[in-house]
Parts: structure tokens; sequence; C-alpha cells
């Protein structure tokens, strides 16, 4: 059975911020490059299948909203704080008018937004939002948190700081499977080299 902390190299956090500051804003510019290409999305477009099986891009953007509130969870639970509320669910969504309405939610979207044209606009805005609130905890963690161990949803325990690395390898990899014309070959070369370095050294 492979082992998901194999790979890990606990980093030196003399400068907290200097370590972790360019892989924060890695994850900030590759949910800016998503949710451009989400929000240009009409309601059709946001009905279709998905590189996924069974999974239409209107699912895609439910999950990786709720993915990303169980990121930061995550961190709130490595900070020790008091009420990190509920754990999120991550469990594949319904592409259902409750769910797009929760997501809509949380992006601060009125309620009364039409379907159609702006769905895919709004979807984008909760994913927006949800990704801003993980990024504004990333950078307030203190140095003495990164390294404490979190469990995953499967089970499996990894130090804080590779809640990043998570974040990041769900956003480049399910904005290929929005099938937007965004491809393996438009992935950054930094996260190449890391997909590949924690591919070979599990």
């Amino acid at each position: 059975m492979v082992n998901p902390t194999a790979a890990f190299v606990i980093p030196s956090l003399g400068d907290p911020l200097s370590t972790f500051s360019p892989l924060i804003e890695e994850v900030d510019r590759s949910g800016a490059r998503l949710v451009g290409a989400a929000a240009a999305s009409n309601d059709d477009q946001v009905r279709a299948p998905s590189a996924l099986p069974a999974w239409t891009r209107g699912q895609v953007l439910v999950y990786l909203a709720r993915s990303a509130d169980a990121c930061t969870w995550l961190l709130r639970s490595a900070c020790g704080h008091p009420d990190p509320g509920s754990r999120p669910d991550t469990a594949p969504p319904p592409d259902t008018a409750e769910t797009r309405a929760e997501t809509r939610a949380e992006s601060g979207a009125e309620s009364g937004a039409e379907s159609g044209a702006e769905s895919g606009a709004e979807l984008a805005a909760g994913v927006r939002h949800r990704l801003a609130r993980f990024v504004e905890e990333a950078g307030s963690t203190p140095s003495d948190a990164w390294n404490r161990l979190v469990m995953a949803l499967a089970g499996w325990r990894h130090p804080a700081w590779f809640t990043l690395r998570r974040c990041l390898r769900e956003l480049e990899t399910h904005h290929v499977d929005l099938c937007c014309g965004y491809r393996t070959a438009d992935w950054p070369a930094s996260y190449v080299r890391w997909a590949l370095d924690d591919t070979f050294a599990r």
C-alpha cells in the first residue's frame, strides 16, 4: 500500500512567510485562472459533461468550493482555532438547484439572480470567495502550526503545510476537467516539477 506521507520533507521554518508565501501566491494565481474561465460559462456549459465520468462542469465547481472549505478547516484545526466549525463534506455533489444555491450564497450573490448565462459566473464567484478565505487563513497561519499533523478525510495524516499543495493539485487537475480549453500542457512548470517529484517519490 502506498504511504501518502512518504514524500513529505519537513521544511525549515526560520521564516515561515518567505517559506510559504510563494506557494500561497501560486494557489491564488491558479484559483484566479480557474475562476476566470468558469465565470465565462453559460448555463448550458455548466450543465455539460466534464472530463470526470458522470460529473457535469457545475458539479466540479461545487466540489472545488467545498474542497477549499475543507482546506480552510484543516488549517484552522492546525492553528488550534477554538471553533473551526463542522468538517466540510467534499463528497461528489448532485448538480441541483439546491447545491448551486448553496455555493452562490457563500459568494454573496443575490438569491434572486436568474439562472442561465449568469449561473457559471455565480458558481465561479462561490469558488472565488472560498479560495480567498483559504488564502487569507494560510497567510495568517503562525509558524508553529505549519508542521502540525492534520487528518485528511481519507484517514491519512499530513503536515498542515501540505494543505497548500493539496489545494493547488485540486485546482490544476480540475481546471483541466472543466473542458474549457485548459490543458495539462498549460500547467505551470513549478507545479509540474512538484507533481512529478511527488508522484515518483510514492
